[in-house]
């Protein structure tokens, strides 16, 4: 299963955080998805806009996984990423 479900509708991408068990908090596989989407969306003229939203009924998106804060993992993971978005 992705943590990211992304779909391109017409122009309009549409971005799933799939992570409804976990609230859809954002794991470092998650963050670099999300990176690889922005630029994709940055470099696609066809792409008009990004909707984002989060699988299940509970939440949209918790944000980080408090579980991974100050994990090495995730710095490593983001942070060895060439990106102007961090």
């Amino acid at each position: 299963m992705s943590v990211l479900q992304i779909d391109n509708r017409d122009g309009a991408l549409w971005v799933t955080f799939n992570r409804p068990e976990q609230f859809n908090s954002l794991s470092p596989e998650s963050m670099c998805a999300m990176i690889d989407m922005w630029q994709r969306a940055e470099q696609d003229d066809s792409i008009r806009l990004v909707v984002l939203t989060g699988a299940g009924e509970q939440a949209f998106c918790a944000g980080a996984d408090l579980k991974l804060i100050g994990c090495d993992e995730v710095k490593r993971q983001v942070t060895d990423r060439p990106s102007r978005y961090r």
